[in-house]
């Protein structure tokens, strides 16, 4: 990993613990995650807004003009908007997509909550989908927030992944085990 990645990386998880902080202490914390969720579509959609929020080289003014109009059309807590204006003073608005990762980290950790995308080539039904949960809430003592996420590739059955762990109960795993395994006998003869 570059050490500019780095910097970035160990910036936003200050500037996030700092303002989970603030927001625990006036109480906003929901209304910061929100205007985040706001914020997150907005740059996800949008990329002249994207181009600028991220883009470190961007003039000040330009980042303000775009903040100013934001924060006039979405109902932001006052919180928020001088975090924002805290970002842009320094020069670190272009971190604000880390922060958000961060700050929704920090959520979940409170709550004790894991996301997991779980992928199968077939949408899951609702009972399928609470006996994975079930299973990944024992393994991981938290609660579980599921994404079912279709993916044909893996053929049938199902894999989860939940940060950088990964379970793989697919078929396409298990065929791939068994070609390699195959392979080494045919390597043995």
């Amino acid at each position: 990993m570059s050490k500019t990645i780095l910097n970035k990386k160990i910036l936003a998880k200050k500037y996030s613990s700092a303002l989970y902080e603030q927001s625990k202490e006036e109480k906003a914390v929901a209304q910061i995650w929100s205007d985040f969720q706001f914020l997150t579509a907005l740059i996800e959609s949008d990329n002249k807004a994207h181009a600028i929020i991220t883009n470190c080289n961007i003039p000040e003014k330009r980042k303000r003009q775009l903040v100013e109009i934001i924060t006039n059309n979405a109902n932001f807590s006052s919180l928020t908007e001088r975090f924002l204006a805290l970002l842009i003073d320094n020069n670190r608005l272009y971190i604000l997509v880390d922060i958000i990762a961060n700050f929704k980290l920090k959520i979940q950790h409170e709550n004790n909550e894991l996301e997991a995308n779980i992928y199968s080539a077939v949408n899951l039904d609702k009972k399928q989908l609470e006996q994975i949960v079930g299973l990944l809430a024992q393994k991981f003592n938290k609660n579980i927030i599921a994404q079912n996420v279709i993916d044909k590739k893996i053929l049938g059955g199902f894999a989860v992944r939940i940060g950088s762990k990964m379970i793989d109960c697919s078929l396409a795993n298990k065929l791939n085990i068994l070609e390699n395994e195959s392979q080494k006998l045919i390597t043995l003869k």
